[in-house]
């Protein structure tokens, strides 16, 4: 009895789609054992038992599979759709090991591979064959599973990834002496001796020649071709053959390989050789009937004078007996080097390729542009060829270029490695050209610019005096310090520049040049070049060829206010003139300065009279001089035209008598001009002496006034939109939004306080003593006429004052309350004495100033931001632009400003990675910009790679795309809504191609996928083409495309979607106003809506296949076996389906459906039956006369002349 146990062992890579969105793949690994009394089995032959499992996704069950053995050596499958499913693809692979499925190049399980097929008509149930072979009792086999679904009347489809089970299989059938057996053999092994490596060298001679029309020249090449061993060291290659003839596998296969050599009649192991182990896991188990071949590659250094040696192969398996293998070989016989011969070949052998137009070359014999090189021996080899090539203008008289170019390469290529190298020689031919008698005069200009700048100075003196004026009385004394300045002047600058240089005139040409003159001109550049000075003409008579003749020039002028200058040199000889010129541009000048420094005297004009008077003066000088100021040492520059210098005289009253008017003391200072008795400037300066009182007060007021205020501010903010709502509709794409920003300040209060305070410092200068002093202060203001009294102050008594004491008096703060706080204010202080008497007063005024100012929330920062701007739209303009934030206020105001919103808008930079799609032609990874993984499809056909930065951008532009666009929106959301039965990625990227270049190129284009396209498709495609609306706008729930533009790579569209789940967006925005104690804000938001695209409406309709139209009232048509090969389908009488099609072919008929035409969801959507020739119904047949009925669009034929096909239909309203 044998039994198969089938179990469930993991659900891999579960991919849902809905809603046309593709997220990311997740890979989910759910385990499930069952025990034995938990398996449902149903027998259903005594050859195998039969199980099921279901394929459930988020709930909602799929289908079932059952899964059964027939005749111990097939495996069958069956997949059931549940209700409301339909299968669209359905796969299988079996394998004796969990990691044997069929894998792509990049190791992966790939479910493409496995048997199986793409249902062109999605179907319900479908049953799958896999042939097992013999198995052995207790073997474990997996099966993997693969499906794709469509659940009916939605978008939503479902890929079910690989989901490996296994089964344990069980003959209890007694087996009789069966056991693994292994035989096989060993290639005969394969020695590699040297290996060499080439260079080559070419070289011509001459690398240059001139060839008149029919002239020819002879080239010598010479080829210089090095070969140098790199590898001198022995290895061996080949294989050992296994062959498992047993009844049982042949399992843990391991083989070790020796090396020997012959000695005398025994072979030994070779000396310093360690066995080696072959890789034997890729196929570590035989079944029977199968072989392998385990390769061997290996080197070794051979016995000195040993010729012939031997392989030994040691095998090992489970259940095997060990047991040798062995291959002798001899040196001699097998080793071989590798690359020891070489070919070369001169391009010359394909002459019309290198040779420039107008030229032929030919090979001087014996030579024929090619070379075999081979040479015995093992070390450096060098081999030299020389030949010659003559080469002949044919045609060229009168050239048309410069020169000519014959490039010539030669390649050498080594004999086993095909390795190329080469080297090239370059010839450049020139053609001359008959020469012509011509007048030609070359004229040269040369020549120094020098200029110099004259400076002319003037002088003027200044004195002051610091004090001007004091009071001594009899022994007190004061010093009096005198400042003389001293300023310079420029009275007059004058510039004078000098250009001298030669202008040489040459006769260059074939002509005597008669009667040559020359003229030179000296030009200034004011925006064009204008004539300054001219010198000449100078008749420089008759030139012979080869003459030439000199003239010097001098120009001086003044250059100032120019910025650069030439000298133009022009020679005419007859009506023929040539000319030159030479550039100066001034540099900084040569400067001579005149009177660059002064004298300077200084005088007491009545210095004796002032000391008879009863004064002294220290030091006792009346006079003092200084010459050339700028360099003594008394002076000091104060800056580039200024110098000063200053002294002391101390004056003291000796014994002059009080004199309220005073004594003075005159001065004079004289600037003259250096070295010379010339007089630039004067200057006087005085001073006065008081001898005072005997009693005398002074006052001396110091005050302050102050104001404090204090403003506290509040701040509100107010933001609206103007629309609150926009709809968008299908052919809209950008919309205007205006937003209105109010933010209003208010004062909250206003306080100010006004006080004043300050110093009075009286002072008795008098001789004697000041009794009973004392003081009155009073705060006035001015009323634009008169002086009026806000306040006195209480009298304060200073008590007696000495002679030369002073005293100090504080007064305030007092706070007042102005009258008038713009008017100026004054405080007004009197000091007095009783006896003796004696009044003295002063003030300070001063207009009220702000002295201290706190604000609280006076201004205001406002700034607005879009914080959410929802995927799909852009904002793609302002007004104004840009946009006024952030906004400093210092007041109320009111901003306003709008956007521009666009739908569909994308505009970024991403880097894209890729892996090729199963639902789209790649599967595209965006990084940076748009991050995420999109289903996307190429727009080039000959520009490979894709790799970033990807410019990415929508394909509307705030408008209607192009028309190829609008065409590929159409076709991918057709698509995506499951429209096109029986089309798959391919058909879809062969459609995009053809509308991007133009036109289909079948035959080269759909052999670039994997599988290819079945040839049978074309009427496909070009219908999905031909039926794709060029004036397409997708709606919400449509798939809107995002173009990625490449510098150098290949561009692309990716798919996006906006679901119609989510109808409404919102742009949100919000205005902050930020004070010194506040954050405001307020937001505004706008909803935005899309409108739907009008839905699409399939109709029932009844469709014959054939391009002959039948008998009898009702219409039908019927498919003739002598007409065309393949034939219309209408549905509806005159009604021809755009892309439909029946072919007779192969005892088949194939019927391709229109891309907006699909099969009735019924069990006998397709009925057919034959006729032989006169045997056509004179009506339409009725519905039960058909031998064929079913839903297959390809259905195995009898031989007939006729055929009606009658198909019941959804079409496309």
């Amino acid at each position: 009895m044998k039994r198969s146990l089938i179990i469930v062992v993991a659900i891999l890579i579960l991919l849902v789609l809905a809603g046309c969105l593709r997220p990311q793949e997740q890979e989910e690994l759910l385990i499930e054992e069952f025990s034995e009394n938990e398996i449902q089995f149903e027998l259903v032959s005594v050859s195998g038992l039969k199980s099921s499992y279901k394929i459930v996704v988020k709930g909602e069950l799929l289908a079932t599979v059952h899964a059964w053995i027939e005749d111990d050596s097939t495996l069958f499958l069956r997949f059931e759709a549940f209700d409301g499913w339909l299968l669209l693809e359905s796969r299988a692979a079996t394998s004796t090991t969990l990691t044997g499925m069929p894998k792509n190049k990049d190791g992966k399980t790939d479910p493409s591979l496995f048997s199986g097929e793409v249902h062109i008509t999605p179907l319900k149930e479908y049953t799958l064959s896999l042939p097992l072979g013999k198995l052995s009792d207790g073997q474990k086999v997996y099966f993997g599973t693969y499906s794709e679904f469509r659940k009916v009347g939605t978008r939503t489809r479902v890929k079910y990834g690989v989901c490996i089970n296994s089964f344990v299989y069980h003959d209890d059938t007694p087996v009789i002496d069966k056991k693994p057996k292994l035989e096989g053999d060993i290639d005969d092994p394969l020695v590699r001796g040297f290996t060499y490596d080439w260079e080559i060298e070419k070289s011509v001679d001459p690398e240059s020649v001139e060839l008149k029309l029919g002239e020819s020249a002879t080239i010598t090449y010479t080829i210089n071709a090095t070969r140098t061993p790199v590898d001198g060291s022995f290895s061996l290659f080949g294989a050992v053959n296994l062959n498992s003839t047993g009844e049982l596998p042949a399992s843990s296969i391991e083989i070790s390989v020796m090396l020997q050599y012959l000695l005398g009649d025994e072979y030994t192991d070779l000396e310093g050789f360690t066995a080696i182990n072959l890789d034997t896991s890729a196929t570590p188990t035989l079944n029977p009937g199968e072989s392998s071949s385990y390769k061997y590659d290996f080197g070794f250094d051979p016995k000195e004078g040993v010729d012939e040696y031997r392989i030994l192969a040691s095998i090992t398996a489970d259940d095997i007996f060990p047991f040798t293998l062995d291959a002798t070989f001899t040196l001699s016989g097998l080793a071989e080097s590798t690359d020891a011969t070489a070919t070369i070949a001169d391009q010359l052998k394909d002459i019309e390729s290198v040779i420039p137009g107008g030229f032929s070359a030919a090979y001087v014999p014996p030579t024929t542009g090619s070379w075999v090189l081979e040479q015995p021996g093992d070390g450096v080899q060098t081999f030299s060829l020389v030949y010659e090539v003559l080469l002949t203008n044919e045609k060229i008289e009168d050239p048309q270029q410069d020169f000519y170019i014959l490039d010539n390469t030669a390649t050498l290529t080594e004999y086993d490695s095909k390795t190329e190298h080469s080297d090239d020689a370059r010839v450049i031919i020139t053609v001359p050209q008959e020469s012509e008698d011509i007048l030609e005069l070359t004229v040269e200009v040369s020549g120094e610019f020098g200029w110099e700048e004259t400076v002319r100075y003037g002088w003027e003196i200044d004195k002051s005096v610091d004090p001007s004026s004091a009071e001594l009385s009899i022994g007190e004394e004061e010093d009096f310090e005198y400042t003389l300045t001293a300023t310079r002047s420029v009275e007059e600058t004058t510039a004078l520049a000098t250009i001298t240089g030669k202008a040489t005139v040459e006769n260059t040409g074939s002509l005597k040049a008669e009667g040559v003159s020359l003229v030179i001109t000296l030009q200034y550049y004011d925006g064009e070049w204008k004539d300054l000075e001219s010198k000449g003409p100078f008749a420089l008579g008759d030139m012979e060829v080869g003459d030439s003749e000199e003239k010097d020039y001098e120009f001086n002028f003044d250059p100032t206010g120019k910025s650069k200058f030439r000298v133009l040199a022009t020679a005419t000889s007859g009506s023929y003139s040539a000319d030159n010129a030479k550039e100066f541009v001034p540099g900084t000048p040569e400067e001579k300065n005149i009177n660059p420094s002064a004298d300077v005297e200084d005088v007491f004009t009545n210095f004796s009279d002032f000391k008879a008077y009863g004064f002294s003066v220290d030091p006792d000088d009346p006079d003092r001089s200084w010459d050339d100021i700028i360099n003594h040492t008394d002076w000091v520059q104060a800056d580039s035209n200024t110098w000063k210098t200053s002294y002391t005289i101390t004056v003291k009253n000796e014994e002059a008598e009080e004199d309220l008017e005073g004594y003075y003391l005159y001065n004079t200072v004289t600037i003259y001009k250096s070295g010379t008795d010339e007089e630039y400037d004067s200057d006087d300066e005085e001073i006065k002496i008081i001898v005072p009182e005997t009693v005398k007060l002074k006052a001396e007021v110091e005050a302050e006034f102050f104001w404090i205020r204090e403003n506290i501010y509040e701040w509100e903010i107010d933001k609206k939109a103007n629309p609150t709502l926009i709809i968008f509709q299908v052919n809209e794409f950008e919309k205007e939004i205006d937003y209105t920003i109010t933010a209003t300040r208010t004062l909250e209060s206003d306080v100010s306080e006004h006080s004043y305070q300050g110093a009075v410092t009286v002072t008795n200068s008098g001789l004697s003593e000041a009794q009973n002093v004392k003081l009155l202060i009073e705060l006035q203001y001015y009323n634009g006429t008169n002086w009026i009294t806000i306040e006195t102050l209480p009298q304060v008594s200073l008590g007696n004052l000495a002679s030369g004491s002073s005293t100090v008096h504080n007064f305030g703060p007092s706070v007042f309350t102005p009258v008038d706080v713009s008017a100026e204010h004054k405080i007004t202080v009197v000091a007095s004495a009783d006896a003796p008497a004696n009044t003295a007063d002063d003030f300070y005024s001063s207009m009220l100033q702000i002295t201290s100012s706190e604000t609280t929330n006076a201004t205001a920062t406002l700034d607005d931001e879009f914080t959410y701007i929802p995927d799909g739209f852009q904002i793609v303009g302002t007004d104004p632009d840009p946009l006024p934030f952030r906004k400093e206020l210092t007041d109320s105001a009111i901003v306003q400003f709008s956007i521009t919103l666009r739908k569909f808008s994308f505009d970024g930079v991403g880097g894209i990675t890729y892996e090729m799609g199963a639902d789209a032609y790649i599967s595209a990874t965006v990084s940076g910009y748009m991050e995420g993984t999109y289903p996307g499809w190429c727009t080039q056909v000959n520009v490979s790679g894709i790799s970033g930065p990807y410019t990415i951008l929508d394909i509307y532009e705030g408008g209607a795309p192009s028309t190829q666009m609008a065409k590929i929106n159409y076709i991918l959301n057709r698509f995506r809504d499951g429209d096109y039965p029986g089309v798959d990625y391919r058909h879809i990227q062969l459609a995009i191609w053809a509308i991007m270049e133009g036109s289909l190129k079948w035959s080269s284009w759909r052999t670039m996928f994997s599988p290819d396209v079945p040839d049978g498709d074309r009427p496909i495609v070009q219908a999905i083409i031909d039926t794709a609306e060029d004036d397409f706008l997708p709606g919400c729930g449509d798939v809107i495309l995002i173009s990625a533009l490449s510098s150098n790579k290949q561009n692309l569209i990716l798919e996006a979607v906006l679901s119609c789940e989510v109808q409404e967006f919102t742009l949100e925005n919000t205005a902050t106003l930020v004070t010194e104690t506040d954050e405001l804000w307020d937001d505004a938001v706008v909803e935005i809506r899309l409108t739907p695209t009008d839905p699409q409406v399939w109709k029932e309709e009844t469709a014959w296949g054939g391009n002959y139209e039948g008998s009898g009232s009702a219409w039908w048509y019927y498919f003739d076996t002598n007409g065309p090969a393949t034939q219309d389908i209408y549905a509806g009488k005159n009604k021809k389906v755009a892309g439909a099609s029946v072919t007779y072919k192969d005892g088949k008929l194939i019927i391709v459906l229109g891309p907006n035409m699909r099969l009735k969801n019924t069990d006998e959507s397709v009925k057919i039956q034959g006729y032989a020739e006169g045997g056509l119904p004179s009506t339409r047949p009725e519905g039960g006369h058909f031998s064929y009925k079913g839903s297959n669009l390809v259905v195995d034929v009898s031989p007939a002349r006729y055929f009606a096909i009658h198909l019941d239909v959804e079409v496309l309203k």
